[in-house]
């Protein structure tokens, strides 16, 4: 049953790079590896004279296309096609990481052509090919008593195909873990291997485009380890099999550096505030962006694409306590965030929490600090000084999200975990401009920064 519902996969890709001398020898690397170490490529050698690749040879994989594939030109770009592309270790669909190396006739080093990008010089064309089975039952009065055994016989080779068959599809992977190598100062990342993937990708919050960057493709095992982390570490992954990608998984966090990175001023409660925001890698950097009530930072900030509503700030779903602002008169009464929602806990770990509303008070009670607006290594911000001790720490102006726009520069929007109780489509936060620093209230679907607290052990 499993060899008749599996289905075959070819892609035919076309690769356009620009015209080079004849001699020069080429080589596509499918696996994100370099040209020396790669084990899934495509090499061969220019002929301009007639825009041919001769002396193809195939690694890791097999094509109809044969030794000499026939190139067309247009303008400065040649491109090549290869037919019925498959990978000859089992797997099915080709990733689509794809890096172009040239090694010219005088030279003994492949170089990697910086210019060539998948999402400009491939096309792709994916095809499919699984088993029709018919089964057809002789009705007449031949079979005798012989026709009921039949019949039971096909009807138990139907179930059996239905009971092994799965909808076609891949699903996102599951249960991502991302663990610190503190003696080799490395992150592993695991999670559950998916039925019908033929290789994962793996994606690394970048803070510089503010989204998910692409850092290994075409990993063929259920772990990756990431040997160049960043200060503060998010993952999340992609299952690719039968030419189609799953959405992305849960998002998973390494959390190991944030354990000291922390200022005690002297504060009545004890509080003790982090000296970076969440997605930072210095006081100075602004860090991610969090709508009120969600753990993951994302590209834009509305009520459509609010965790916690139905599209509205009246179609609230969860922390609600009147009925008038909620989705078909829901409430919870819930106003300050549990744990699982508050973006410190979930992104840092069970030690950390977003500050209360009266947590940010006690914080520019004048009895207590000074605050002052300066500028820190080209930074607009405010440093927040202890009357006590002296000790301080520096906050960014790192504005807010609205939409898809940043605003960013000229004021710092801080978010509590703490809810407005007289319009729960809002919750409270730190507000601060060169002239003011106070709490006040947003609304909960625009991304403000973080700054996580915690209390002594």
């Amino acid at each position: 049953a499993n060899q008749i519902i599996s289905v075959t996969t070819r892609q035919t890709i076309s690769l356009r790079i620009p015209g080079i001398d004849s001699g020069t020898r080429v080589r596509f690397v499918f696996d994100g590896m370099t040209a020396e170490s790669s084990s899934l490529y495509i090499e061969g050698t220019v002929n301009l004279a007639d825009r041919t690749l001769r002396n193809v040879t195939y690694h890791g994989m097999k094509s109809r296309s044969g030794s000499v594939v026939q190139g067309t030109q247009e303008g400065i770009f040649l491109t090549f096609t290869f037919l019925g592309l498959q990978r000859t270790d089992g797997g099915q669909a080709i990733p689509t990481s794809i890096r172009h190396y040239y090694l010219l006739p005088s030279s003994t080093a492949w170089q990697l052509n910086s210019e060539f990008t998948p999402d400009n010089n491939t096309q792709r064309t994916v095809s499919h090919s699984g088993t029709v089975i018919m089964l057809v039952l002789d009705g007449s009065s031949s079979l005798g008593d012989d026709f009921s055994n039949v019949k039971q016989y096909a009807s138990e080779f139907i179930d059996m195909i239905a009971n092994n068959a799965q909808p076609f599809g891949v699903k996102a992977p599951s249960n991502v873990k991302a663990e610190w190598d503190d003696k080799h100062q490395k992150v592993f990342i695991s999670w559950d291997a998916v039925r019908h993937a033929e290789y994962y990708q793996v994606y690394r919050f970048d803070n510089t485009i503010g989204n998910y960057a692409l850092v290994a493709d075409g990993v063929t095992s259920s772990s990756w380890t990431d040997t160049a982390p960043l200060t503060r570490n998010s993952y999340r992954i992609k299952a690719v099999g039968h030419g189609m990608t799953s959405e992305y998984s849960k998002t998973a966090t390494d959390v190991h550096y944030v354990e000291s990175e922390y200022v005690d001023l002297g504060l009545p409660s004890g509080t003790l505030w982090a000296t970076c925001n969440i997605g930072a890698d210095s006081p100075e950097d602004y860090g991610d962006y969090f709508a009120w009530g969600e753990t993951e930072g994302y590209k834009e900030y509305s009520w459509s694409s609010y965790k916690w509503c139905k599209g509205s700030g009246t179609t609230l779903t969860k922390y609600c306590n009147d009925s008038y602002y909620g989705y078909n008169g829901f409430t919870d009464n819930l106003t300050e965030l549990v744990p699982e929602d508050d973006a410190a806990y979930v992104n840092w770990g069970s030690g950390w929490r977003m500050p209360s509303l009266d947590q940010i008070k006690e914080l520019i009670n004048s009895s207590y600090t000074t605050t002052t607006w300066t500028t820190q290594n080209g930074v607009n911000g405010y440093k927040i000084t202890s009357k006590s001790n002296g000790n301080s720490f520096f906050l960014p102006a790192a504005g807010y999200r609205d939409g898809t726009s940043l605003y960013a520069g000229s004021y710092g929007l801080y978010w509590s975990r703490t809810l407005i109780t007289d319009d729960p489509g809002y919750g409270w936060y730190l507000y601060f401009d060169s002239s003011n620093i106070y709490a006040r209230s947003s609304v909960r679907c625009y991304g403000h920064g973080v700054r996580p607290v915690r209390l002594p052990q």
